[in-house]
């Protein structure tokens, strides 16, 4: 058994230490997405552990709301919002074993939001109820000869 083990314990101990795979001079994309946000950079390597980057992120989110009471619609109305965010800065990386490089980023940070709703009331005619001594009075086309 201790015999199967050797040629594994060998060549762990030969594995190659903490090694960054960047290289000077050479571009790299970042890129993230979910359901609400996207964002999409570029990264330019002055050294194996350093870059500068520069990346933009969208976020932003539409939706529309009908309020009722009963089974009667009150409100109408909708919601957008929309953020532009962009980030410039240095960022140093760090390896922290064969595969694995860790990360910091300094820089700068600003951006735009843009939010935005309405919300109406629909148009409706009001029906009041006769009060006490009235006469309700109803006419159609049909009745007048």
């Amino acid at each position: 058994m201790v015999l199967a083990l050797w040629p594994t314990l060998a060549s762990a101990q030969d594995s190659a230490p903490d090694t960054i795979p960047f290289h000077r001079h050479q571009w790299a994309a970042q890129f993230a997405g979910g359901t609400t946000f996207a964002s999409l950079g570029a990264l330019r390597f002055t050294a194996p552990t350093r870059a500068w980057l520069l990346d933009v992120r969208f976020t932003g989110g539409h939706s529309h709301d009908k309020d009722y009471v009963q089974d009667t619609l009150v409100g109408d109305g909708y919601t957008s919002s929309a953020n532009v965010d962009t980030r410039i800065g240095r960022r140093f990386y760090q390896g922290r074993g064969k595969s694995v490089v860790s990360f910091q980023t300094v820089g700068l940070l600003g951006g735009y939001a843009h939010r935005c709703q309405a919300f109406k009331q629909p148009r409706y005619r009001a029906v009041l109820a006769p009060t006490a001594g009235q006469q309700v009075r109803s006419e159609s086309s049909a009745e007048r000869t």
